[in-house]
């Protein structure tokens, strides 16, 4: 098990933009990936025991809160789903082999007021085996 936090200010993924026959990733997302990746690669030795494993994932996206937001949860745009697409996509290669390896999933947008923790991304990858495999269904 491995935990570890991320000082980049969460972004969605974004589909790809199509101009004629090509095909541009937005720039926001394209940033985005590149900041993780030159964070996880520093100390790529870290995940070499998730790289062909099956993999519990926790995450969760740590934002500061706009003035005009009152309200408790973070139930505004992107969704969750889009912030993890971004995330996976930059670990695909590095962290490990594939995503498709992810078979258990935890994952929260949250303010940063509502927790002592920082803005950022908070990730904890557990390797999975036979023995806690029981406890999937649990």
């Amino acid at each position: 098990m491995i935990s570890f936090h991320l000082n980049v200010n969460p972004v969605a993924w974004q589909r790809a933009r199509r101009c004629g026959n090509r095909y541009f990733t937005h720039q926001d997302s394209a940033r985005f990936k590149n900041d993780i990746q030159s964070i996880i690669l520093r100390r790529k030795e870290l995940f070499s025991e998730f790289f062909n494993e099956a993999i519990s994932l926790e995450v969760k996206f740590v934002f500061d809160r706009p003035k005009s937001v009152r309200r408790v949860f973070m139930t505004a745009r992107p969704d969750i789903d889009n912030y993890l697409k971004a995330l996976f996509d930059a670990f695909n290669g590095i962290v490990y082999k594939d995503d498709s390896q992810i078979v258990q999933l935890k994952a929260s947008k949250e303010y940063k007021d509502t927790t002592s923790l920082k803005t950022g991304i908070y990730v904890k990858l557990t390797k999975l085996e036979v023995q806690n495999a029981a406890n999937l269904h649990g």
